[in-house]
């Protein structure tokens, strides 16, 4: 093998818990931003699977006169070149022994449009035989065999039913008052004694049932379709409803873009978190490499050659990082979030709908920036003399930070802290990579404490509070795992670079304890200052996601939520510290002392 693919190898070799650090995080990020993605696309399609099983309709005609649809009229109606299927019925609202009741009158064996599905029971097959749309919180709960008696008749009930236009679980509502219905019964006309209007038309239209229903393409062919019904139309005692004017579905529609902006704002700061994280990450090991990049420069090696080694190391981590991301985000992650849309609609269940597009847009983004942050790195060490770069780099000089010059306090801090905090602020960069990625962690786990205190808590937020917070849980699993990584791989990049300065403090005869606390105790203060510098852009944050999605204020935040994120970010540098207690212990001090500065 060449020496130039035997230092590619080395270097991969040498760095695998960077190149998995890196993937890991990718990971993470993708996989929350393909998931949420992929949520509200998923939900949408699964709703208009089960509106087109049960042909549901796309326009529904309301006579406005109190003599209803005539015959003519009828005719005229079902039979425009437009109209697939239709169904003819009396609808009435009435109250009945305080109860604001619907009264669907219908030919149960002509169910085309707007099918009922059968819960429990059967549908009517004897005169005083009736069902009843199922319960939702507003709608009463019966059984069957329960009696009653209204418009002069005893009827029993012998079904359980659900109609495809009735999924909220808040109900229906009437038409004129806009009150919530507390029973919807419907009555076979077949049996009917009384000759009634017919009030409604369900229609369902050609061409329009290879469309999503929440879709534009639909939903500007359905305003077309009904503009040439109502100038073809003789008449215009009608009114026409679509599905804009279901209460269902715009509750769905609504819920699934809130979703789709939510899945909007938190992905762009995990991109930006994990961007700073391999921007960190490959700083630090080009930085390492000074001196085999000079000896390129010296064997003749052109600028490409030696970029492509790093670009490729930083892009391969990247592609891995992106396909496990988005996979686990395409194929779990809506499996966990999808059931907390149950607390809003009878969901229908899950269609096997795979979503990459969100993923791959992001993935070739996460792609370019990676490899284009690597190779302005590189082009930076490059335009170095190879002198100079195969000498090591001079650490920087030490001075007086600006907590020296406050008399007051640095007398009388001791000297541990002191060393702490001039090592600390010596370098600004890897302080200021350190403060970013950390508070932006900290500002996503507190965003995701908020939403879920918010859906839990306020009522603003309705009956969508509990899938909000299925949202919020899953996003909190997350961003804790990306923090916990960011941590991890910042703590171990300052142990890899600090080996001599190990292995000094343990020839000087400190005990392990000591030489932990020494390591640590930077690390422990600069992620301080992050969760400090984190929180109040963790309130930004919520402040605009609140804003955005008009679900809530600021103040809405509960105290528990601020401690909450401190809490678990102070036990995950803890986890961290004790995981990497074995690396330090494996410092070898002769190897170490031998290194060059």
């Amino acid at each position: 093998m060449k020496s130039y693919p035997k230092t590619i190898k080395r270097t991969f070799n040498n760095n695998l818990g960077r190149f998995f650090a890196i993937a890991l995080i990718v990971m993470l990020g993708l996989a929350i931003i393909s998931g949420l993605g992929a949520l509200s696309p998923i939900t949408q399609a699964s709703v208009n699977k089960n509106l087109k099983d049960y042909n549901s309709s796309d326009l529904i005609f309301k006579s406005t006169s109190q003599l209803g649809f005539s015959n003519k009229e009828i005719e005229e109606i079902i039979s425009n070149n437009l109209v697939k299927d239709y169904q003819i019925l009396t609808s009435i609202d009435v109250m009945i022994e305080n109860d604001l009741t619907r009264l669907i009158y219908m030919d149960f064996l002509e169910n085309k449009v707007n099918k009922l599905e059968l819960i429990s029971g059967s549908f009517p097959k004897n005169e005083n035989e009736i069902v009843v749309e199922r319960q939702t919180n507003h709608m009463k709960d019966f059984q069957i065999g329960d009696q009653l008696t209204f418009m002069n008749t005893d009827f029993v009930i012998v079904g359980i039913v659900a109609s495809p236009l009735i999924y909220s679980k808040d109900g229906e509502q009437d038409l004129v008052t806009q009150q919530p219905l507390d029973i919807i019964f419907y009555i076979d006309s077949c049996y009917n004694q009384f000759e009634l209007p017919y009030t409604d038309i369900y229609l369902t239209l050609n061409d329009l049932n290879k469309y999503n229903v929440f879709s534009k393409e639909y939903e500007n062919l359905l305003n077309k379709n009904v503009e040439i019904l109502k100038s073809e139309l003789s008449f215009k005692s009608f009114e026409i409803l679509t599905l804009n004017e279901n209460k269902s579905f715009v509750i769905t529609d609504t819920y699934t873009d809130k979703v789709s902006k939510l899945s909007l704002i938190f992905p762009l700061f995990f991109i930006a978190v994990v961007v700073l994280v391999v921007l960190t990450t490959m700083t630090r090991l080009i930085e390492e490499e000074r001196q085999i990049i000079g000896c390129y420069r010296t064997l003749g090696y052109g600028n490409f050659k030696i970029m492509f080694k790093y670009v490729f190391f930083s892009s391969i981590s990247c592609v891995i990082g992106c396909i496990m991301g988005m996979l686990i985000g395409v194929f779990a992650i809506p499996e966990l979030i999808y059931p907390g849309f149950g607390s809003v609609i009878f969901i229908p269940n899950m269609v096997k709908y795979y979503d990459f597009l969100v993923g791959i847009i992001v993935s070739i983004g996460m792609i370019i920036s990676v490899s284009g942050i690597t190779a302005l790195i590189v082009l930076k060490v490059l335009k170095e003399k190879p002198a100079n770069l195969l000498r090591p780099k001079s650490p920087k000089p030490g001075k007086k930070i600006f907590f020296e010059k406050i008399p007051f306090l640095w007398n009388r801090t001791k000297f541990k802290y002191k060393s702490a905090l001039r090592n600390i602020f010596r370098n600004k960069k890897h302080f200021i990579m350190t403060l970013i990625s950390v508070g932006g962690s900290t500002a996503i786990v507190f965003a995701g404490f908020s939403l879920y205190d918010v859906a839990q808590f306020s009522e603003k937020l309705g009956s969508i509070s509990e899938a909000i917070s299925q949202i919020s849980s899953v996003l909190i699993l997350f961003a804790c795992g990306l923090c916990l990584l960011v941590i991890y791989n910042l703590t171990n990049m300052n142990i890899s670079e600090r080996t001599r300065e190990i292995a000094t403090l343990k020839v000087l005869g400190y005990h392990n304890l000591e030489v932990y606390s020494y390591i640590y105790r930077e690390i422990f203060i600069m992620s301080i200052i992050a969760i400090a510098f984190g929180i109040p852009a963790g309130c930004l944050l919520v402040w605009f996601l609140f804003e955005y999605l008009n679900i809530g204020i600021i103040s809405d935040v509960s105290w528990w939520s601020y401690l909450a994120t401190i809490i678990i970010l102070l036990v995950l540098i803890v986890i961290i510290d004790l995981l990497l207690i074995k690396k330090i212990k494996k410092v070898d001090m002769n190897t170490s002392l031998k290194m060059i500065d």
